[in-house]
This record gives structure tokens, C-alpha cells and sequence, in this order.
């Protein structure tokens, strides 16, 4: 069993400014299955359209909303309370709709 506080967690910056990471847990926290990260995405911020070739994962918006943007011009809205799940190799991009910074976990499995 594994118990890690939030606060007590460093932060990391994410690839693009604006957003940030925590990792909670992972295969250094003896748990080598999947990857969990607490994420932040300050107002009017986004990543660039990506894929993880090898993972799964689901974004769980927490507080604020996000915009998920895929191929084809396909978008969808994840609300706080909503979860959205994306397919290894699927491309996306993480955009940020809320009027104040965005609150979400990340699950990745396996992890990236």
C-alpha cells in the first residue's frame, strides 16, 4: 500500500508553459503498472497535439474544463466531474476552457 500527500509532492514543470505535474504514483513508488500524475493547466494555456504510442490514459477534471481537440476536428468538452478517455497512438491536444486555472489526474497505463 502507498500513501502520498498532495502537498508534500514536488512539482514539475510540464513540456509547455502554464502547465505543471505531480507524480503520485509510479514505478519508483513501487508501482510499475501505471503512472498517475495530479496536472495543472493555467488559463488560456495548452500542449501541442501529441500521442502516447505505447499507454492508455484518462484525464479526471477535477476543478475548472478542459478541451480535447483530436484529429479530424473533433473536440471534446470535459467539465469538472467528467472523465475522458484517450487509446495509445491517438493524437490529442489539452487545451484549457476554464476562466482560472484547471485542476485534473492523469492515469497512464502502462506508463509512458
Amino acid at each position: 500500500m502507498y500513501v502520498r500527500s498532495l502537498k508534500e509532492t514536488p512539482v514539475f514543470p510540464g513540456p509547455y508553459p502554464g502547465i505543471e505535474h505531480r507524480n503520485l504514483a509510479n514505478a519508483e513508488s513501487g508501482f510499475p503498472e501505471f503512472e498517475v500524475l495530479y496536472s495543472t493547466t493555467e488559463k488560456g494555456k495548452n500542449g501541442s497535439s501529441h500521442s502516447h504510442p505505447h499507454s492508455a490514459h484518462a484525464l479526471l477534471v477535477l476543478e475548472g474544463s478542459l478541451k480535447i481537440n483530436t484529429t479530424g476536428n473533433k473536440s471534446f468538452d470535459v467539465p469538472a466531474g467528467s472523465i475522458i478517455c484517450i487509446k495509445p497512438g491517438e493524437e490529442h491536444e489539452v487545451v484549457n476552457t476554464y476562466d482560472g486555472t484547471t485542476h485534473y489526474l492523469v492515469v497512464y497505463a502502462p506508463p509512458r
